[in-house]
């Protein structure tokens, strides 16, 4: 099973984005993007919202979740 690290990043760079043009469409700071999908900090619900409408996906698919 992915993280929710690994999802972000294959998503992001499946739309040719770099850390720094996710964090300033989602309003999150560069920085954190990189520990996300790194694995060493997780994002709340509400980032975690703003990340995924970034980049044009449900939320459940960053997140990993199927829904059957």
């Amino acid at each position: 099973m992915k993280t929710i690290g690994e999802s972000m990043k294959r998503a992001r760079e499946s739309r040719s984005l770099t850390q720094k043009e996710l964090a300033e469409l989602s309003g999150v700071y560069r920085s954190a993007i990189s520990e996300y999908e790194c694995g060493t900090r997780f994002p709340g619900a509400l980032i975690l919202w703003s990340i995924a409408d970034a980049l044009c996906m449900d939320i459940d698919v960053l997140v990993g979740r199927r829904c059957t």
